[in-house]
């Protein structure tokens, strides 16, 4: 492995950023995946592409609070629990939710009247057809 430099470089970044600087793999997969959604920005929805680089900040942000293995235990409890709690009290939850949604429909228009409106938006131009 020494005397391929490309090979025992890559290891010895490796073993830096995980061993001395101590970060942690699952934060450094979402790190990479926002950086590739902000590549695949160009062509894609603006809502769609905040939301996917929120979900994984908050994912990386729990990546270096817990462990790989933690996380995917959580995860696995949480598929085979949230499905039947929804199968047991499902007219609950759709009640719930119909609220939230509510309240968050609330909360952007107050928020969309004070701040989103008054921002200033250029005249569109008409786009030229081949």
């Amino acid at each position: 492995m020494w005397k391929n430099k490309k090979v025992s470089g890559g290891a010895t970044v490796s073993w830096v950023l995980f061993e001395l600087i101590e970060y942690h793999l699952l934060a450094l997969l979402c790190h990479l995946m926002i950086v590739s959604l902000a590549a695949l920005f160009l062509w894609s929805y603006v809502t769609m592409f905040l939301s996917a680089i929120l979900g994984l900040w908050i994912l990386s942000i729990l990546g270096g609070c817990c462990s790989f293995l933690t996380l995917a235990y959580i995860a696995l409890v949480l598929l085979f629990t949230v499905p039947l709690i929804y199968d047991k009290y499902e007219d609950k939850v759709d009640s719930y939710g119909e609220k939230a949604m509510a309240d968050l429909k609330k909360q952007y228009a107050v928020l969309d009247a004070k701040m989103l409106s008054k921002i200033p938006r250029g005249p569109l131009k008409n786009k030229k057809k081949v």
